[in-house]
């Protein structure tokens, strides 16, 4: 497997390794450099399958600590446990999302009767052989400008939705590669305003999300992203967590419930405003007749 650093080598092999592991099949894992083993050993640790890999790549290894280390590992006892029920949703909504994506990239467009890939394709090449552009009048421009930032922020909202208006400039920010200034954000809040006269997009308070959402998922940040603040959730999205967390566990506590929100929207500690977020939601559920029971022992009843 060759590629440049930082494209998902060692990932794609640990992958590779624990589907066969699960398959009951033996693995032979070479590589040139021993950091290679090292970074794919340490990442099957990290999941718990670093008792069924043996490191026979030292130059000092010896015959009697391979037969020790083999020792230790045929008497280990294998625990399975299983995951949380919103970290498998959670895997399941990404793998839906990298099969969406590339079914989106490989679906033929009409009138063009090609892919998106093929599109970008030609764009390339077109780039690459110094392809005069054809000028455009300032009021092309704009109306070009206007129909691209619409459509990046309707896929953001379809995307993240409801949606923080802060957290849209913010994406918008890096879809562009421009500074968040006063500029952007009126040019955003116009476009949003636009979207909403056509009905594609409805609004809540600071909330924006599509008109016809009806699948609303508590949504745990990814992987290298950085957690939402409790302000930039909305309400309804806090409380669907909250009531799925409580229904995984009856019986838990307000603050044990409170804490495992807090895991599950990456909040490192419990602050005083997340804590009094999240504090109006669980009296909220309470109020909607969703929480019953006393403080110890919260149950769900729908």
């Amino acid at each position: 497997m060759n590629g440049p650093p930082g494209t998902g080598k060692s990932q794609t092999i640990t992958n590779m390794i624990a589907a066969l592991m699960h398959e009951g099949r033996t693995v032979l894992f070479v590589s040139e450099k021993a950091a290679a083993l090292d970074v794919v050993r340490n990442r099957l640790r990290e999941v718990g399958l670093g008792d069924f890999a043996l490191s026979l790549h030292s130059g000092d290894t010896a015959k009697k600590a391979v037969a020790t280390e083999l020792a230790r590992v045929l008497t280990t006892e294998a625990r399975v446990t299983g995951a949380a029920e919103h970290e498998l949703e959670r895997a399941r909504r990404l793998r839906e999302e990298l099969s969406c994506y590339a079914g989106a990239m490989n679906q033929v467009r009409e009138p063009l009767g090609r892919t998106l890939h093929d599109v970008l394709g030609h764009v390339v090449l077109l780039e690459q052989d110094d392809t005069p552009r054809l000028p455009l009048s300032a009021a092309h421009r704009e109306s070009v400008g206007a129909l691209s930032a619409g459509r990046i922020l309707t896929q953001v909202i379809q995307a993240e939705g409801p949606i923080h208006e802060e957290l849209l400039v913010q994406r918008a920010r890096e879809a562009w590669g421009a500074r968040a200034g006063s500029r952007i954000r009126e040019n955003i809040r116009q476009v949003v305003r636009g979207l909403r006269r056509t009905g594609a997009v409805s609004a809540d308070g600071d909330f924006l999300d599509t008109a016809d959402r009806q699948d609303l998922k508590a949504r745990h940040p990814a992987d290298g992203t950085t957690a939402r603040q409790a302000a930039h959730i909305a309400p309804a999205e806090r409380r669907l967590a909250l009531r799925e967390l409580a229904a995984e566990c009856p019986g838990m506590s307000r603050d044990e419930l409170l804490r495992q929100a807090c895991d599950f929207f990456g909040w490192r500690r419990l602050g005083q405003d997340i804590r009094a977020a999240l504090e109006s939601d669980v009296a909220e559920l309470y109020a909607q007749g969703v929480f019953m029971g006393a403080e110890g022992r919260i149950t769900v009843t729908r």
